[in-house]
């Protein structure tokens, strides 16, 4: 009986897909909730997980969904919140723009060498 148990939780875990998220339970949650229901409740405390998990996981919907928050929260009382997320936001960008012109250089390099080869 013990050797059948064990096939079976192999099995199981052969067919068991995990996902590690660095985000917040929460912030995962309101993911979920969005992908099950269309629905979510962004605020200025989980926006930017939830801007990152929308690129993450190619969720352009999700971050429209974000963006239309952000904008409507622009009042006088939020201002160094939202430049909080800015700067992150903007941090990010510039990391994604240098990550991109550093791999084309690289496939230039590599196209000039077989080139010359």
């Amino acid at each position: 009986a013990g050797v059948e148990e064990e096939c079976e939780e192999e099995e199981e875990d052969a067919n068991t897909i995990h996902v590690e998220v660095a985000e917040k339970y929460q912030d995962f949650f309101e993911l979920l909730r969005f992908l099950y229901t269309d629905q979510v409740a962004v605020s200025l405390g989980n926006i930017v997980p939830l801007i990152f998990m929308s690129d993450e996981f190619k969720l352009p919907v999700l971050a429209e969904h974000c963006l239309a928050f952000l904008r409507a929260s622009v009042r006088p009382e939020a201002a160094l919140q939202i430049l909080g997320v800015a700067k992150v936001l903007l941090k990010k960008a510039v990391l994604s723009l240098w990550s991109d012109l550093m791999r084309k250089g690289k496939e230039l390099r590599a196209f000039k060498d077989l080139n010359l080869a």
